[in-house]
């Protein structure tokens, strides 16, 4: 079972994306800190984290549900010698850093993609965290002298269920400036 989800899991993420979801009434949450967007749909409730972050939970799917899949956001100021730093090395060296962290980690896929013109770096992995076996996909982006990392995490075994509303909230990132214009 575990093979033929990492096999629908490689597919979604190797064939271009297609918005599949009608947006137009989703909510739009801003980090406070470089004032970057992402779209959520209704139902979903947003909460910021910090300065330059946020957290966008689903709702319960039951009564019974004890795990709310989420996308996190961080945003945090980046020197120019981060930013003169490939982002594959940035997102493996903090996967190296989540490791330490999420127990049992298997790495699913990993790939530089294009979002919205802007190239980023996108990795796939599950692990065991908290007692519970999640599914991780994380988005590395640099833009403007901030670096930003967006993690949709969810229940190991639901990536399908998420696929769709989770890849149409990375694609609608939209990286913004603490800069003046």
């Amino acid at each position: 079972m575990r093979q033929i989800l990492t096999s629908v899991f490689c597919f979604i993420l190797f064939y271009p994306h297609a918005q599949i979801t009608d947006i137009k009434n989703w909510k739009t949450q801003t980090d406070l800190q470089f004032f970057s967007t992402m779209q959520y749909p209704p139902g979903w409730t947003a909460e910021d984290i910090r300065t330059g972050g946020y957290i966008i939970t689903s709702p319960l799917e039951s009564d019974t549900d004890q795990y709310r899949e989420n996308i996190t956001l961080l945003a945090l100021e980046a020197p120019d010698s981060v930013m003169a730093i490939d982002i594959k090395k940035i997102a493996e060296a903090n996967f190296t850093e989540t490791k330490k962290i999420v127990q049992d980690t298997k790495l699913i896929a990993y790939k530089y993609i294009t979002i919205n013109g802007l190239p980023m770096y996108l990795i796939g992995f599950n692990g065991a965290a908290n007692g519970q076996y999640l599914y991780f996909k994380q988005l590395f982006c640099l833009y403007k002298n901030a670096a930003y990392i967006i993690t949709y995490t969810g229940q190991a075994g639901k990536e399908e269920s998420y696929a769709t509303v989770s890849d149409d909230m990375f694609y609608s990132f939209r990286p913004g400036s603490n800069k003046k214009e």
